[in-house]
């Protein structure tokens, strides 16, 4: 058998369905993890000693506190709005260079069997 017949009838290691599992396992860990530490964290927290130290503290430094804390979530979502825009773009323009995704696929058919015979070749020793 030619070795590009055998090595595409192989399954890949990470096909697409073991990823989809494994990130639905991650995702679960994740989410677990995220529900769990805050509410192990929150049983031993002196409520009343909380408030004292809040009313201690300057309201303007809360006020900034909170402040850098909006600052921080915003330039994050800005982040993840130009890193979501370029990869549009991205997309857009390699589908344009190339053309759509239906032309793709139909050259990539007829490549396929130029590449991967579909019928071993035999070749009889010459005498």
């Amino acid at each position: 058998m030619p070795l590009l017949k055998i090595l595409s009838q192989q399954k890949p290691l990470f096909d697409s369905a073991r990823l989809n599992g494994l990130g639905v396992i991650i995702s679960a860990v994740t989410v677990s993890l995220a529900i769990f530490a805050p509410g192990h964290t929150l049983k031993n927290i002196d409520y009343e000693e909380v408030f004292a130290v809040v009313e201690r503290t300057r309201p303007e430094l809360i006020a900034l506190a909170l402040l850098v804390v909006i600052i921080s979530y915003a330039s994050l979502t800005v982040c993840d709005l130009f890193a979501l825009r370029r990869r549009r773009v991205r997309a857009l323009s390699s589908e344009a260079d190339t053309g759509s995704r239906q032309q793709n696929a139909a050259r990539q058919k007829a490549r396929s069997p130029v590449l991967i015979p579909s019928k071993p070749e035999i070749s009889t020793p010459a005498n």
